[in-house]
């Protein structure tokens, strides 16, 4: 009897055992990193490591925050805002508008 499915049963656990194979790496990678990343903090902050050479998570992301913009603008936005900014009669109404509105709050 020949079996009419492509792809056997021996076949579909062996794939199935290579799909969990790499499940498996790819979270054993994220733990291995928050691992890494937790003791590094821990260590900066009770101070075994100096984090003035080797800094602290906590203290890079905090940088990272204060030379973040507050907002997200995609290029195209970017870009349409500075062709805005080009039409000197558009600038010059928007700031009327916002000068009568400020008066008004």
């Amino acid at each position: 009897m020949k079996n009419s499915d492509p792809v056997s049963q021996r076949q579909k656990k062996y794939l199935l055992a290579i799909r969990r194979n790499s499940i498996l790496i790819q979270v054993s990678r994220i733990l291995l990193f928050v691992f890494f990343v937790g003791i590094w903090e821990i260590s900066a902050r009770t101070g075994l490591i100096d984090s003035f050479i080797f800094s602290s998570p906590g203290q890079i992301l905090e940088k990272m925050k204060e030379v973040m913009q507050p907002w997200n603008v995609s290029v195209v936005a970017q870009e349409a805002g500075m062709a805005a900014l080009k039409e000197e009669t558009y600038v010059k109404e928007s700031m009327k508008k916002i000068r009568k509105e400020r008066e008004i709050l």
